[in-house]
């Protein structure tokens, strides 16, 4: 899971990386961190050119293979609203 939220103080956001066992949360961030799984979340979001993010919950499916994640799929996109 890949999440944008406000955090405690609302001029802050928070992004949460998840997954249901360790290889899933290393593979939501190497998701962010690499350019072109990055970059198809931002095209899916229509992120502005402004840079600003508005808040959003994202699922992804890790394909596994002898305990790396060798692969990710973006499934599920939410746009939360504000």
């Amino acid at each position: 899971m890949i999440a944008l939220v406000k955090g405690l103080n609302p001029s802050h956001s928070e992004l949460i990386l998840a997954g249901t066992t360790t290889i899933g949360t290393q593979a939501a961030v190497e998701y962010v961190c690499q350019h072109d799984s990055l970059e198809e979340l931002l095209l899916r979001l229509s992120a502005s050119t402004s840079g600003e993010l508005k808040p959003f919950e994202a699922v992804i499916r890790v394909k596994v293979v002898r305990g790396v994640p060798i692969g990710t799929e973006l499934v599920a996109l939410r746009k939360k609203l504000l």
